[in-house]
């Protein structure tokens, strides 16, 4: 019946929720996938609850990974603004990588790298970086079913809150 098919439609591409948020403590609708090449602790830094991605041994990436309800699964061409709140320490780059619908990418877009690359000043302070993504997939193709990641190399990463929104709803 075409009433189904539309029921099908509005519940895979959920266009209701604007935004999902996660935070140690406290989800709302994003949460930290805690698996092999993504492990993670819960500290407290200047004042913050944060989750702490332990630098490995250098030259090596460390990755946080974040899965993302299917209600939130983003429109084909939809923007988003994908939001990270983290303690600027140390000097290295901070990647995301989302699952994308791009086919052309690694994995058949499973790892697309967002062309914004945050590069951290070392100002010992609470910030945050936006990156902005207009092709994801969120099909849960990353490790362990996430949807993106933030990929650090030679530093810590300490994140207190990450954020997803649709632009323009």
């Amino acid at each position: 019946m075409p009433k189904d098919e539309f029921a099908t439609i509005r519940a895979y591409y959920n266009t209701d929720k604007p935004n999902v948020i996660g935070s140690p403590g406290s989800t709302n609708g994003l949460t930290p996938v805690y698996q092999g090449d993504g492990q993670f602790t819960m500290v407290e830094r200047e004042g913050r609850h944060c989750w702490l991605v332990a630098a490995s041994k250098p030259g090596s990436a460390n990755f946080f990974y974040v899965a993302v309800p299917d209600a939130f699964r983003p429109k084909v061409g939809q923007t988003l603004e994908i939001d990270l709140a983290y303690f600027d320490e140390g000097n290295s780059t901070v990647e995301l990588n989302y699952d994308s619908t791009d086919v052309s990418q690694l994995l058949g877009g499973a790892y697309k790298v967002c062309p914004y690359v945050l590069h951290r000043q070392n100002s010992r302070q609470w910030r945050l970086a936006r990156f902005y993504v207009n092709d994801a997939g969120f099909g849960h193709s990353e490790n362990n079913s996430s949807d993106f990641r933030f990929q650090s190399d030679d530093d810590d990463l300490l994140i207190s809150g990450v954020e997803a929104q649709r632009v323009g709803h």
